[in-house]
């Protein structure tokens, strides 16, 4: 779907989205952008040369466990592929950390609070590529189509189209046939 930043994803659940598919945290790693509970941060800036700290220090990932941000930072620099597959595996936790955490709030009940909670911190906030973002309207059309296409047999739709928003973000809608 594209819809892949943390505060996109948070942003979705909270208009009743429930699936997600996105090379983000990937992608992002591999270029040295990890994400964390306090915003991304580029692993490969300067200030991190000697800076003895996990990615995150709240995180439970191997990477952070085991290794600085001034070590993965030299790894880059040195084009070792360890740099790479570290941050790839923060993310991947990190995604995966706030998913269980997104599920944990709708089972109890409270997602709001733990939506508006994670805003208000500004955890991670400001964290979305400009060319990127789904805007709010574009995700509530593709909430309302999803919602629409549940509805439809999935007979009555043919002539499909494709509608492009952003960058490489297509969404597949067709025709309702009237017929029988």
């Amino acid at each position: 779907m594209g819809v892949g930043t943390p505060q996109n994803i948070l942003e979705a659940v909270h208009m009743g989205v429930d699936f997600f598919d996105c090379v983000m945290p990937s992608r992002n790693a591999r270029h040295g952008n990890v994400f964390t509970w306090h915003g991304k941060m580029n692993i490969m800036n300067e200030k991190y040369a000697r800076d003895p700290r996990p990615i995150d220090e709240n995180c439970g990932c191997p990477a952070c466990r085991h290794h600085s941000r001034a070590y993965i930072r030299h790894l880059f620099k040195a084009r070792e592929l360890l740099g790479m597959r570290l941050c790839v595996l923060h993310n991947l936790y990190f995604y995966n950390t706030l998913m269980e955490k997104i599920r944990e709030a709708l089972a109890e009940g409270r997602y709001e609070e733990f939506y508006l909670e994670i805003l208000q911190h500004n955890a991670i906030q400001n964290v979305t590529f400009a060319d990127e973002v789904c805007h709010e309207g574009i995700l509530r059309l593709v909430i309302d189509i999803l919602r629409l296409a549940d509805l439809l047999d999935a007979a009555l739709i043919h002539n499909h189209h494709r509608i492009r928003h952003g960058k490489g973000f297509f969404l597949v809608v067709g025709d309702i046939d009237e017929g029988d």
